[in-house]
Protein backbone atom coordinates (compact mmCIF):
# COMPACT_ATOMS: atom_id res chain seq x y z
CA UNK A 1 0.00 0.00 0.00
CA UNK A 2 0.91 3.45 -0.83
CA UNK A 3 0.05 6.23 1.86
CA UNK A 4 0.76 10.31 1.49
CA UNK A 5 0.61 11.63 4.61
CA UNK A 6 -0.21 15.40 4.42
CA UNK A 7 0.40 17.38 7.93
CA UNK A 8 1.52 21.36 8.77
CA UNK A 9 4.37 20.06 10.78
CA UNK A 10 6.26 16.98 11.86
CA UNK A 11 9.68 16.27 14.22
CA UNK A 12 12.08 17.19 13.91
CA UNK A 13 11.00 19.59 10.82
CA UNK A 14 8.23 21.87 12.49
CA UNK A 15 6.27 21.70 15.83
CA UNK A 16 3.51 23.46 17.84
CA UNK A 17 1.48 20.64 19.22
CA UNK A 18 0.66 16.79 19.11
CA UNK A 19 0.45 16.77 15.53
CA UNK A 20 3.94 17.22 14.69
CA UNK A 21 4.84 14.25 17.18
CA UNK A 22 2.31 11.89 15.26
CA UNK A 23 3.81 13.09 11.75
CA UNK A 24 7.09 11.94 12.69
CA UNK A 25 6.12 9.23 14.91
CA UNK A 26 3.66 7.40 12.72
CA UNK A 27 5.01 6.98 9.71
CA UNK A 28 8.22 5.44 10.81
CA UNK A 29 5.84 3.34 12.25
CA UNK A 30 3.68 2.42 9.01
CA UNK A 31 7.13 1.62 6.76
CA UNK A 32 8.05 -0.61 9.45
CA UNK A 33 4.69 -2.38 9.00
CA UNK A 34 5.75 -2.61 4.68
CA UNK A 35 3.64 0.23 3.91
CA UNK A 36 5.16 2.80 1.22
CA UNK A 37 4.56 5.67 3.40
CA UNK A 38 5.94 9.57 2.69
CA UNK A 39 5.27 12.63 4.35
CA UNK A 40 4.29 16.41 2.56
CA UNK A 41 4.30 19.61 4.83
CA UNK A 42 5.36 23.40 4.23
CA UNK A 43 9.22 24.42 4.25
CA UNK A 44 8.71 26.42 6.97
CA UNK A 45 11.37 29.16 7.48
CA UNK A 46 11.96 27.75 11.43
CA UNK A 47 13.35 24.20 9.58
CA UNK A 48 16.29 24.27 11.06
CA UNK A 49 19.27 24.47 8.72
CA UNK A 50 20.95 21.31 9.35
CA UNK A 51 17.55 19.75 7.35
CA UNK A 52 16.63 22.56 4.60
CA UNK A 53 20.97 22.22 3.58
CA UNK A 54 20.05 18.42 3.14
CA UNK A 55 17.00 18.90 0.97
CA UNK A 56 16.94 17.70 -2.77
CA UNK A 57 15.79 20.41 -4.83
CA UNK A 58 13.31 18.15 -7.37
CA UNK A 59 11.03 20.84 -9.13
CA UNK A 60 10.06 24.37 -9.90
CA UNK A 61 6.88 25.35 -11.21
CA UNK A 62 3.50 27.34 -10.66
CA UNK A 63 -0.11 26.88 -8.96
CA UNK A 64 -3.03 28.44 -9.29
CA UNK A 65 -4.46 30.58 -6.23
CA UNK A 66 -7.77 31.60 -7.87
CA UNK A 67 -7.03 34.48 -10.66
CA UNK A 68 -3.30 34.47 -10.24
CA UNK A 69 -0.38 32.03 -10.34
CA UNK A 70 2.04 31.82 -7.60
CA UNK A 71 5.38 29.70 -7.49
CA UNK A 72 5.63 26.69 -5.90
CA UNK A 73 8.78 24.53 -5.23
CA UNK A 74 9.15 21.65 -3.87
CA UNK A 75 11.97 19.28 -1.83
CA UNK A 76 13.09 16.22 -0.27
CA UNK A 77 15.08 14.49 2.22
CA UNK A 78 15.20 10.86 3.66
CA UNK A 79 14.89 11.06 7.45
CA UNK A 80 14.40 7.67 9.62
CA UNK A 81 14.06 5.64 6.60
CA UNK A 82 10.76 8.26 5.51
CA UNK A 83 10.57 10.29 2.34
CA UNK A 84 9.59 13.58 3.77
CA UNK A 85 8.31 16.52 0.97
CA UNK A 86 8.71 20.06 1.01
CA UNK A 87 6.42 22.28 -0.52
CA UNK A 88 8.54 25.74 -1.06
CA UNK A 89 7.20 28.92 -1.52
CA UNK A 90 9.12 31.86 0.54
CA UNK A 91 5.88 34.72 0.85
CA UNK A 92 3.62 32.40 2.16
CA UNK A 93 6.22 30.26 4.61
CA UNK A 94 9.50 31.47 5.26
CA UNK A 95 7.88 33.93 8.36
CA UNK A 96 9.03 33.57 12.07
CA UNK A 97 5.86 31.29 13.16
CA UNK A 98 3.59 28.45 11.64
CA UNK A 99 0.41 30.18 12.09
CA UNK A 100 -1.56 32.91 13.20
CA UNK A 101 -1.01 35.34 10.38
CA UNK A 102 -4.35 37.23 8.11
CA UNK A 103 -3.65 35.16 4.90
CA UNK A 104 -3.80 31.76 6.22
CA UNK A 105 -6.56 31.05 4.18
CA UNK A 106 -4.19 31.83 1.33
CA UNK A 107 -1.43 30.43 2.78
CA UNK A 108 -3.28 26.67 3.55
CA UNK A 109 -5.49 26.33 0.57
CA UNK A 110 -2.10 27.16 -1.61
CA UNK A 111 -0.55 24.43 0.32
CA UNK A 112 -3.75 22.15 -0.10
CA UNK A 113 -3.63 22.68 -3.79
CA UNK A 114 -0.15 22.02 -4.17
CA UNK A 115 0.08 18.58 -2.48
CA UNK A 116 -2.62 17.36 -4.78
CA UNK A 117 -0.64 19.39 -8.60
CA UNK A 118 3.14 18.37 -7.23
CA UNK A 119 1.82 14.43 -7.44
CA UNK A 120 3.06 13.94 -11.03
CA UNK A 121 6.77 16.06 -10.02
CA UNK A 122 6.83 13.45 -6.95
CA UNK A 123 6.13 10.36 -9.74
CA UNK A 124 4.38 8.75 -6.46
CA UNK A 125 0.60 7.97 -6.97
CA UNK A 126 -0.77 6.93 -3.50
CA UNK A 127 -3.62 4.61 -2.83
CA UNK A 128 -4.83 6.69 0.72
CA UNK A 129 -4.09 10.27 1.10
CA UNK A 130 -4.38 11.17 5.08
CA UNK A 131 -5.13 14.18 6.02
CA UNK A 132 -4.88 16.24 9.09
CA UNK A 133 -6.91 19.06 11.08
CA UNK A 134 -8.02 22.08 9.04
CA UNK A 135 -4.93 22.73 7.36
CA UNK A 136 -4.88 19.76 5.13
CA UNK A 137 -8.60 19.45 5.00
CA UNK A 138 -8.86 21.04 1.45
CA UNK A 139 -7.30 18.30 -0.26
CA UNK A 140 -10.13 16.31 0.47
CA UNK A 141 -12.24 18.57 -1.56
CA UNK A 142 -9.95 19.39 -4.42
CA UNK A 143 -9.35 16.07 -4.81
CA UNK A 144 -12.60 15.43 -5.44
CA UNK A 145 -13.84 18.89 -7.23
CA UNK A 146 -10.52 19.46 -9.41
CA UNK A 147 -8.90 16.25 -10.38
CA UNK A 148 -11.75 13.65 -11.14
CA UNK A 149 -11.92 12.68 -15.01
CA UNK A 150 -7.77 11.68 -14.57
CA UNK A 151 -8.17 8.33 -13.02
CA UNK A 152 -4.60 8.36 -11.51
CA UNK A 153 -6.41 10.63 -9.00
CA UNK A 154 -9.93 9.24 -9.23
CA UNK A 155 -8.47 5.83 -7.57
CA UNK A 156 -6.90 7.67 -4.57
CA UNK A 157 -9.19 7.31 -1.23
CA UNK A 158 -8.92 9.61 1.71
CA UNK A 159 -8.68 9.70 5.54
CA UNK A 160 -8.80 12.76 7.60
CA UNK A 161 -7.97 12.59 11.55
CA UNK A 162 -9.00 15.16 13.55
CA UNK A 163 -6.47 16.20 16.24
CA UNK A 164 -8.35 19.03 17.62
CA UNK A 165 -11.97 19.74 16.41
CA UNK A 166 -11.54 23.50 18.19
CA UNK A 167 -9.41 24.51 15.59
CA UNK A 168 -11.42 24.41 11.98
CA UNK A 169 -9.67 27.28 9.61
CA UNK A 170 -12.94 28.86 9.37
CA UNK A 171 -12.35 32.25 7.32
CA UNK A 172 -14.70 34.95 5.82
CA UNK A 173 -16.98 34.00 2.81
CA UNK A 174 -14.76 35.91 0.12
CA UNK A 175 -12.01 33.48 0.20
CA UNK A 176 -14.34 30.91 -2.06
CA UNK A 177 -13.71 33.63 -4.64
CA UNK A 178 -10.63 35.28 -4.33
CA UNK A 179 -8.73 32.63 -2.63
CA UNK A 180 -9.91 29.07 -3.48
CA UNK A 181 -11.61 29.80 -7.10
CA UNK A 182 -14.36 27.49 -6.26
CA UNK A 183 -18.01 27.54 -7.19
CA UNK A 184 -20.06 29.61 -5.14
CA UNK A 185 -22.53 26.03 -5.33
CA UNK A 186 -20.49 24.60 -2.60
CA UNK A 187 -20.64 27.32 -0.24
CA UNK A 188 -24.35 27.67 -1.19
CA UNK A 189 -25.04 23.91 -0.64
CA UNK A 190 -23.50 24.21 2.75
CA UNK A 191 -20.21 21.78 1.87
CA UNK A 192 -17.94 24.96 3.44
CA UNK A 193 -20.08 27.39 4.30
CA UNK A 194 -20.23 27.89 8.08
CA UNK A 195 -22.49 30.43 10.08
CA UNK A 196 -21.85 32.54 6.80
CA UNK A 197 -18.12 31.61 6.75
CA UNK A 198 -16.26 29.30 5.09
CA UNK A 199 -14.75 26.46 7.75
CA UNK A 200 -11.63 24.20 6.08
CA UNK A 201 -12.16 21.84 8.61
CA UNK A 202 -15.80 21.12 7.68
CA UNK A 203 -14.97 20.72 3.83
CA UNK A 204 -12.71 17.97 4.84
CA UNK A 205 -14.71 15.98 7.05
CA UNK A 206 -17.46 16.02 4.24
CA UNK A 207 -15.64 15.31 1.56
CA UNK A 208 -13.24 12.58 3.34
CA UNK A 209 -13.85 8.57 2.47
CA UNK A 210 -13.21 8.04 5.80
CA UNK A 211 -12.74 10.03 9.15
CA UNK A 212 -10.60 9.21 12.46
CA UNK A 213 -9.39 10.94 15.50
CA UNK A 214 -6.96 10.34 18.32
CA UNK A 215 -9.20 7.84 20.92
CA UNK A 216 -12.30 5.92 21.06
CA UNK A 217 -13.56 8.21 23.62
CA UNK A 218 -13.08 11.53 21.76
CA UNK A 219 -14.75 9.97 18.61
CA UNK A 220 -17.50 9.59 20.85
CA UNK A 221 -17.95 12.88 22.71
CA UNK A 222 -17.70 15.28 19.17
CA UNK A 223 -20.59 13.87 18.25
CA UNK A 224 -22.48 15.35 21.62
CA UNK A 225 -23.42 19.24 20.82
CA UNK A 226 -21.18 20.08 24.46
CA UNK A 227 -17.96 18.68 22.59
CA UNK A 228 -18.91 19.05 19.06
CA UNK A 229 -18.00 22.86 18.34
CA UNK A 230 -20.84 23.11 16.49
CA UNK A 231 -19.99 20.01 14.12
CA UNK A 232 -21.60 17.49 16.03
CA UNK A 233 -24.75 16.80 13.79
CA UNK A 234 -22.15 16.38 10.47
CA UNK A 235 -20.23 14.03 12.37
CA UNK A 236 -23.02 12.02 13.69
CA UNK A 237 -24.20 11.81 10.03
CA UNK A 238 -20.63 10.21 9.29
CA UNK A 239 -20.51 7.66 11.98
CA UNK A 240 -20.52 4.49 10.49
CA UNK A 241 -16.82 6.26 8.66
CA UNK A 242 -15.40 7.81 11.62
CA UNK A 243 -13.05 5.75 13.79
CA UNK A 244 -11.07 6.41 16.97
CA UNK A 245 -7.49 5.16 16.93
CA UNK A 246 -5.36 5.85 20.31
CA UNK A 247 -2.58 7.93 19.89
CA UNK A 248 0.85 6.18 20.45
CA UNK A 249 4.39 6.90 21.67
CA UNK A 250 7.68 6.66 19.80
CA UNK A 251 9.51 4.37 21.86
CA UNK A 252 12.60 5.81 20.16
CA UNK A 253 12.70 9.09 21.16
CA UNK A 254 10.71 8.54 24.61
CA UNK A 255 13.11 5.73 25.78
CA UNK A 256 14.65 7.24 28.83
CA UNK A 257 17.91 4.72 28.58
CA UNK A 258 18.75 6.56 25.31
CA UNK A 259 17.29 9.70 25.29
CA UNK A 260 20.07 12.21 25.01
CA UNK A 261 18.18 15.26 25.81
CA UNK A 262 18.02 13.63 29.70
CA UNK A 263 20.71 15.00 32.17
CA UNK A 264 20.89 10.96 33.50
CA UNK A 265 19.98 8.12 31.37
CA UNK A 266 18.03 5.41 33.31
CA UNK A 267 15.97 2.20 33.05
CA UNK A 268 13.37 0.13 35.08
CA UNK A 269 16.76 -1.59 36.88
CA UNK A 270 18.27 2.27 37.38
CA UNK A 271 15.26 3.77 38.58
CA UNK A 272 17.25 6.25 40.96
CA UNK A 273 19.03 7.79 38.38
CA UNK A 274 15.45 9.44 38.01
CA UNK A 275 15.50 11.71 40.75
CA UNK A 276 18.55 12.45 39.94
CA UNK A 277 17.32 14.19 37.28
CA UNK A 278 14.58 16.03 39.32
CA UNK A 279 17.60 17.28 41.23
CA UNK A 280 19.53 18.71 38.23
CA UNK A 281 16.18 20.06 36.81
CA UNK A 282 15.60 21.48 40.17
CA UNK A 283 18.97 23.28 39.76
CA UNK A 284 18.35 24.85 36.41
CA UNK A 285 14.93 25.73 37.17
CA UNK A 286 15.74 27.91 40.30
CA UNK A 287 13.40 25.80 42.36
CA UNK A 288 14.77 24.31 46.24
CA UNK A 289 16.50 20.88 45.91
CA UNK A 290 14.51 17.42 47.20
CA UNK A 291 14.47 14.43 46.13
CA UNK A 292 11.65 13.90 48.35
CA UNK A 293 9.59 16.82 47.28
CA UNK A 294 6.52 15.42 44.68
CA UNK A 295 7.00 17.12 41.33
CA UNK A 296 3.94 18.13 39.42
CA UNK A 297 4.37 18.56 35.81
CA UNK A 298 2.24 20.25 32.98
CA UNK A 299 3.86 20.00 29.01
CA UNK A 300 0.87 21.49 27.32
CA UNK A 301 -0.92 24.23 25.22
CA UNK A 302 -2.50 27.04 26.89
CA UNK A 303 -6.18 26.51 26.23
CA UNK A 304 -8.61 25.99 27.58
CA UNK A 305 -9.78 23.03 25.74
CA UNK A 306 -6.47 21.20 27.73
CA UNK A 307 -8.88 21.59 31.22
CA UNK A 308 -6.80 24.19 32.41
CA UNK A 309 -9.34 26.61 34.17
CA UNK A 310 -9.89 23.65 36.90
CA UNK A 311 -5.78 24.21 37.28
CA UNK A 312 -6.47 27.53 37.81
CA UNK A 313 -9.28 27.03 40.51
CA UNK A 314 -7.40 24.54 42.85
CA UNK A 315 -3.72 25.05 42.10
CA UNK A 316 -3.80 27.77 44.47
CA UNK A 317 -4.62 25.96 47.16
CA UNK A 318 -3.11 23.06 46.43
CA UNK A 319 0.64 24.70 47.08
CA UNK A 320 -1.03 26.46 49.97
CA UNK A 321 -1.70 23.45 51.67
CA UNK A 322 0.90 20.72 49.50
CA UNK A 323 4.42 20.48 49.85
CA UNK A 324 4.92 19.78 45.99
CA UNK A 325 6.85 21.34 43.24
CA UNK A 326 4.73 22.36 39.96
CA UNK A 327 6.64 22.51 36.19
CA UNK A 328 4.62 23.95 33.55
CA UNK A 329 6.11 24.20 30.03
CA UNK A 330 4.20 26.11 27.30
CA UNK A 331 2.52 29.02 25.14
CA UNK A 332 -0.85 29.95 24.15
CA UNK A 333 -4.02 31.95 25.25
CA UNK A 334 -2.18 35.31 27.02
CA UNK A 335 -5.08 34.97 29.94
CA UNK A 336 -3.42 31.66 30.83
CA UNK A 337 0.27 32.86 30.11
CA UNK A 338 0.35 35.97 32.68
CA UNK A 339 -2.02 33.63 35.21
CA UNK A 340 0.70 31.16 35.65
CA UNK A 341 3.52 33.46 35.76
CA UNK A 342 1.47 34.96 38.33
CA UNK A 343 1.72 31.58 40.17
CA UNK A 344 5.25 31.56 40.07
CA UNK A 345 5.59 35.26 41.30
CA UNK A 346 3.25 34.05 44.65
CA UNK A 347 4.89 30.32 44.57
CA UNK A 348 8.62 31.66 43.85
CA UNK A 349 10.42 27.99 45.62
CA UNK A 350 6.99 25.91 44.62
CA UNK A 351 6.38 27.01 40.98
CA UNK A 352 8.31 27.29 37.76
CA UNK A 353 6.36 28.57 34.97
CA UNK A 354 8.16 28.27 31.34
CA UNK A 355 6.21 30.32 29.14
CA UNK A 356 7.76 28.82 26.22
CA UNK A 357 8.36 25.47 24.02
CA UNK A 358 11.62 24.01 24.51
CA UNK A 359 11.67 20.39 23.35
CA UNK A 360 14.77 19.58 25.11
CA UNK A 361 12.96 21.00 28.49
CA UNK A 362 9.74 18.93 27.41
CA UNK A 363 11.87 15.80 27.73
CA UNK A 364 13.42 16.49 30.56
CA UNK A 365 10.60 17.44 32.67
CA UNK A 366 9.03 14.21 31.34
CA UNK A 367 11.70 12.19 32.96
CA UNK A 368 12.18 14.13 36.22
CA UNK A 369 8.73 15.08 37.26
CA UNK A 370 7.00 12.31 39.72
CA UNK A 371 3.61 13.27 38.65
CA UNK A 372 1.88 14.35 35.15
CA UNK A 373 -1.01 16.59 34.96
Amino acid sequence: MKVLYVASEAVPFAKTGGLADVAGSLPKALKAEGVDVRVIMPKFGKIPEKFRNAMEHIYDGEIPVSWRSKYVGLDKIEHDGVTYYFVDNEEYFRREGFYGYGDDAERFSFFCRAVLNLLPAMDFWPDVIHTNDWHSGLVNVLLKLEHQGDERYEKIRTLYTIHNLKYQGVFPKDVMSDVLGLDWKYFNNGDLEFYDAVNFMKGGLIYADYISTVSKTYAKEIQYEYFGEHLDGLLRSRQDTLFGIVNGIDYDVYNPSTDKNLYEGYDVTTLDRKADNKVLLQKDLGLPISRRTPMVAMVTRLVAAKGLDLVVRMMDEILQHEDIQFVLLGTGDKEYEDWFKGLAWRFPKKVSANIYFSNQLAQRIYAASDIFL
